[in-house]
């Protein structure tokens, strides 16, 4: 079974950037990345699934998919991920 991930650019700024991820506009949550080193955070969880699911089917693949964006350099308004 394939997993997939979908991102949408949700703010930038000269030193950090955010997304939007889940399976739909409608159902997501937020991490953001810094440009610099490319630290990610988790800034608002999948709601409506539990902590596991939301890393397993979704978080753990939008931090890979970012960390590639930041390598790099480029922040597209959208972008996806899957297995």
């Amino acid at each position: 079974m394939g997993r997939l991930v979908r991102l949408w650019k949700a703010g930038e700024t000269d030193t950090r950037v955010e997304y939007l991820y889940g399976p739909t506009e409608e159902h997501r949550g937020r991490i953001a990345c810094t440009k610099t080193d490319g630290s990610i955070s988790l800034v608002e969880p999948l709601p409506g699934i539990s902590e596991q699911e939301d890393r397993f089917f979704y978080r753990d693949l939008a931090m890979v998919r970012l960390l590639k964006m930041q390598r790099a350099g480029d922040f597209p308004d959208e972008a996806y991920m899957a297995t």
